[in-house]
């Protein structure tokens, strides 16, 4: 009798080739650059993947867990980036020789990113040194 492997324990290599596209059209997503906080290509999407596909990876070790909820922070202020731009131009709007506005708005949104984006490389990097280590 031979011995087939279950599918559902080891991942295609579709899955895997799936997995890594949707990786690296994260990055790109996340590693675009900004603008003043004018974005091009929106960060939020790059985060919210990594949350997703941190989600099964959250069981195998003890870090992915804290990195994914970091990164889904991570997503919810870089969407919160929208609202600013219409509120800037609100206030521009009023006083068109206000760009402190700009300023003050891109300076909050990069250090609140760093706030929660230093956090989310550290227990990634974690992560994968336990795995690295359990291997």
């Amino acid at each position: 009798m031979l011995y087939k492997k279950d599918e559902m324990t080891m991942p295609s290599k579709t899955a895997k080739l799936v997995s890594k596209s949707w990786i690296i059209f994260a990055f790109v997503m996340i590693f675009n650059p900004n603008i003043n906080i004018y974005d091009l290509l929106p960060d939020f999407i790059g985060y919210f993947i990594l949350a997703k596909l941190f989600e099964k990876a959250a069981d195998a070790a003890p870090y992915f867990e804290e990195a994914r909820s970091a990164f889904i922070k991570l997503g919810y202020i870089s969407l919160a980036k929208l609202p600013a731009v219409i509120l800037v131009r609100l206030v521009r709007s009023e006083n068109t020789m206000d760009n402190d506005v700009i300023a003050l708005t891109a300076l909050v949104f990069a250090t609140l990113e760093i706030i929660f984006l230093l956090p989310a490389i550290k227990n990634s990097f974690d992560a994968l040194l336990y795995l690295g280590e359990r291997t």
